[in-house]
């Protein structure tokens, strides 16, 4: 079977569609995939070779680990490379030209509407950069052989962007990893955020409706289950996680791996995705909310673009508004108090993702683009 080199520089090597939705894919279908990806070791797992590379202790060292991967792809001698990075389309294309071989790019991200939004980089640097990304992205998919886009909507956008072929893959969750499980007649109030959170993501109205809802029903319990980005957020808001338990029972957990995700949400009574206005968030489907679906919780969601759509479509919980942490509070407290209306509406989205939502569905469009590729 044809030989695939898979390279990110900016994910870590078991990121859930790099490695646990495509890698896996592909090796299950008996590609022989190579994983280049920032890591201290190199091992096998599920089928796929990780190759690890030396993780850049800064952003300053982000070129040398190009030059790594770039030295690494061109000795896998590949018959099919597929990039997961905007900032590695300039090695896409030096590996198109230098191999002859079919070169995948995989855009995760409104990478545009995004990187305009970013904290770290200087606000007057922000719009200029994301022009610049956007520029690099229409000329190299014009010279790629292939785009993956997250959605529909976004793969229009790569066609009338010219570029030569593009196959929307959708980030849906594996059905697999959500076995129907048991629940309690009457679960513990706990709520649950899973994945990064940053200002744009709500991490301030987490902070502010965790405080409303600890007032209106007290033992409930937020649970954040991913990193915490500062970056912008209002001074006001402690960073201290003893703090947040204590006035807002909200629980800072950390990081877990993909395929524990699963078990952190079989612990609670509801999912809640408190995503701010911004282009990307507009347009995106996040997987945290098909994870919240498909493990049976019910969901608060604020009113912002596809994902409120999503959860009204199916019936599988309340919109609120995005910016109102009293709403936010109220919504959560009446579900995590009512068991019945909280199963029903979890039960409406685990059938929704079963019969719309599945990556099981999503992966044969993959399979797909690379029979034709690897020919």
């Amino acid at each position: 079977m044809p030989a695939v080199a898979i390279l990110t520089s900016v994910h870590g090597p078991f990121d859930p569609r790099v490695f646990h939705k495509q890698a896996r894919a592909l090796a299950a279908a008996g590609y022989r995939v190579t994983l280049l990806a920032p890591h201290e070791r190199d091992e096998r797992r599920a089928g796929v070779r990780v190759r690890g590379l030396p993780p850049p202790r800064s952003r300053a060292g982000r070129p040398l680990l190009w030059l790594r991967l770039l030295g690494r792809a061109l000795r896998l001698r590949a018959d099919v490379y597929h990039l997961h990075d905007p900032e590695l389309l300039p090695l896409g294309l030096l590996l198109a030209a230098l191999t002859g071989r079919p070169v995948v790019y995989d855009a995760h991200e409104y990478y545009r509407d995004e990187i305009a939004t970013r904290r770290w980089l200087p606000r007057l640097l922000r719009r200029p950069a994301a022009e610049a990304v956007h520029a690099l992205e229409t000329l190299a998919v014009r010279r790629l052989a292939a785009v993956v886009a997250v959605n529909e909507h976004m793969a229009a956008g790569f066609r009338a962007r010219g570029a030569r072929r593009v196959v929307a893959v959708h980030n849906y969750p594996p059905l697999a990893l959500f076995p129907r499980r048991p629940r309690a007649e009457r679960p513990a109030p706990i709520a649950v955020y899973t994945g990064l959170l940053t200002r744009e993501r709500g991490l301030e109205i987490v902070w502010r409706a965790g405080r409303r809802l600890r007032a209106l029903l007290p033992g409930a319990e937020v649970r954040v289950v991913g990193r915490v980005d500062w970056a912008g957020v209002d001074p006001a808001v402690p960073r201290a996680p003893e703090r947040w338990q204590e006035e807002a029972a909200t629980h800072l957990c950390g990081t877990v791996p993909a395929e524990a995700v699963a078990d952190v949400l079989a612990g609670a009574a509801v999912g809640w995705l408190p995503f701010q206005p911004t282009p990307n968030n507009a347009r995106a489907i996040p997987l945290k909310l098909l994870e919240y679906m498909a493990a049976g919780l019910p969901v608060v969601a604020s009113d912002v673009g596809v994902s409120a759509a999503i959860v009204r479509r199916e019936g599988c919980g309340l919109v609120v508004p995005p910016d109102d942490p009293e709403a936010h509070a109220r919504a959560l407290a009446r579900l995590l108090s009512d068991a019945d209306a909280a199963r029903t509406l979890g039960g409406r989205g685990r059938r929704a993702v079963a019969a719309r939502y599945t990556w099981e569905a999503e992966a044969k469009r993959l399979l797909e683009l690379y029979a034709e590729l690897a020919r």
